[in-house]
């Protein structure tokens, strides 16, 4: 075995070696390219989620004060048209009141004017 077999051997031995070396590298590179993507879309995920959580949690934080205002402005709508239909009708059975106490005023004023003509005349008015 010459010198040239010498240096062709160690030659391709070296490329041997430095295309194993470069397979080996490829395929850590490739392993860390695709762990760096599952950390990335893993990151990705969970900021998404922590936002769709901020977002909704701020949604909450503003429609339950607005619908707790718009039903209380409901409820004292309900209460002003309730406390209109009572004084309606506080003013319809007051008027009755007044009525009937005046029919029961002439009635008992047609008795006593009856009972006054009975005893001074001996007469009943009908």
């Amino acid at each position: 075995m010459g010198i040239e077999d010498i240096e062709k051997k160690i030659l391709d031995e070296a490329r041997e070696e430095s295309s194993r070396i470069r397979a080996e590298g490829q395929r850590k590179l490739s392993g860390f390219q695709k762990e760096t993507l599952a950390r990335a879309e893993a990151l990705r995920a969970q900021i998404l989620e922590e936002g769709k959580l901020k977002a909704e949690e701020k949604k909450r934080s503003i429609l339950i004060p607005a619908r707790l205002e718009a039903k209380k402005a409901i409820l004292n709508q309900k209460r002003k048209f309730i406390d209109q239909v009572f004084e309606e009708v506080l003013k319809e059975e007051i008027v009755k009141i007044d009525y009937s106490l005046d029919a029961f005023k002439r009635r008992i004023k047609e008795d006593l004017e009856s009972q006054i003509t009975e005893i001074l005349f001996g007469e009943e008015i009908e």
